[in-house]
């Protein structure tokens, strides 16, 4: 009975020894597309990319996309996400914008809007997605950056 008892505690030893539980790692869900909806978690907090969407013209005429990100977050966090926007070409994924967000949270849910010019790169469509990662910190400690998420496509017309 104390054989079973020892590995238990050794482990709990190590989770006490200072690496913060909740900044250990990051669980995804799984995918087998690679512009699938995912999310992230770490420290307390759930990053969501989700599928831009078409969010009108500009003064000038242009199409508007709307990046959005949803975060779920614990009281207490300051969250950075950093998100890249691409267009899918032909010719590979191209990098169209780049832009970090700081947020310190009293709790909850709220959505992040990042509203971009539609790039004119294809003749007929353009399909546009984005990427985001993100760092945790809570009480003096900050996690190391998640990987990337990808959102889903947006297919729409020029």
């Amino acid at each position: 009975m104390i054989s079973n008892v020892l590995p238990t505690l050794a482990a709990v030893g190590i989770a006490a020894a200072g690496v913060p539980i909740g900044f250990a790692a990051g669980a995804k869900s799984a995918t087998d597309a690679p512009s699938a909806v995912s999310s992230t978690t770490r420290g307390l907090c759930t990053v969501t990319p989700l599928t831009p969407v078409f969010a009108g013209f500009d003064s000038a005429g242009d199409k508007q996309v709307d990046y959005q990100t949803k975060l779920s977050c614990t009281t207490g966090r300051k969250v950075v996400v950093t998100d890249r926007q691409y267009d899918r070409l032909a010719s590979g994924d191209v990098l169209i914008g780049r832009d970090t967000r700081v947020r310190i949270y009293p709790g909850g849910s709220t959505t992040i809007h990042l509203v971009h010019t539609l790039p004119n790169k294809d003749p007929a469509r353009e399909h546009v997605y984005h990427k985001v990662s993100f760092v945790v910190s809570a009480c003096g400690v900050t996690s190391v950056p998640t990987n990337y998420e990808s959102s889903a496509i947006l297919s729409i017309a020029n």
